[in-house]
């Protein structure tokens, strides 16, 4: 039996709301911390300035960096957010389930470590940039001029082991797109291993793959609800 045509989806589904796992933020503020403050003696003690300009970047971006964070996770703890109109991610826009093609885990790499995160691939980039806010759109390339300046600042400096040769790796954030969004969505497909939108795993609470999970079920459900109609 087919459900109403006067009902909609959204009134079907109610919202899942994935939110900040307070407990691992406070462990990587504390991590970031302890780098912040070796980044300072780095600074202060060192003669050489390859190592006082190592330091310099810890303290900018561990420092203030993690502290933007924190203030971004005290006024919304909202990591994600599943509608019945599509993902709507903390950093803001709205990913219609028409665009959605997979959700999965990776890691982007930089230099010899790599942080792990949750991806989500589009099928098509214009619905989703077309939802960002222009407040939104400042933001995000605000942390992309941020970010490339980062990586320009360890490549004068770092260990040319550290770099390495995979597009993926450290180097790859000179190629980092500064007012291009498509091109950050592509960037960052190239620089995860396949995720156009990706957001740390550690910010979620419990496992990441079960997050997946969820998010896998929640899309059935919505694409079972619209073919009933």
């Amino acid at each position: 039996m087919g459900k109403s045509p006067d009902v909609g989806t959204e009134q079907l589904l109610s919202p899942l709301t994935f939110r900040v796992s307070w407990g691992r933020v406070l462990g990587m503020a504390l991590l970031a911390a302890g780098f912040t403050v070796i980044g300072v003696f780095m600074v202060v003690g060192s003669p050489d300035w390859g190592t006082k300009i190592i330091g310099l970047v810890s303290v900018l971006f561990f420092g203030g960096g993690y502290t933007v964070v924190l203030w971004k996770m005290a006024r919304n703890s909202t990591v994600l957010t599943l509608s019945a109109d599509g993902i709507t991610p903390q950093s803001g826009g709205l990913i219609p389930w028409e665009d959605f093609e997979a959700v999965g885990t990776g890691r982007i790499e930089t230099g010899s470590a790599g942080t792990m995160v949750l991806g989500i691939r589009l099928k098509s980039y214009e619905a989703y940039l077309a939802s960002f806010t222009p407040e939104q759109i400042r933001t995000i390339r605000a942390a992309a001029v941020t970010g490339k300046a980062t990586g320009s600042l360890l490549r004068r400096s770092a260990p040319r082991a550290a770099l390495g040769r995979s597009p993926r790796g450290l180097a790859g954030l000179n190629a980092l797109p500064q007012r291009d969004l498509p091109g950050m969505l592509q960037w960052s497909r190239v620089m995860s291993g396949g995720w156009d939108v990706t957001i740390s795993v550690h910010l979620f609470r419990g496992p990441a793959q079960e997050v997946v999970s969820k998010i896998d079920a929640y899309y059935r459900a919505v694409m079972e609800l619209r073919s009933s109609y």
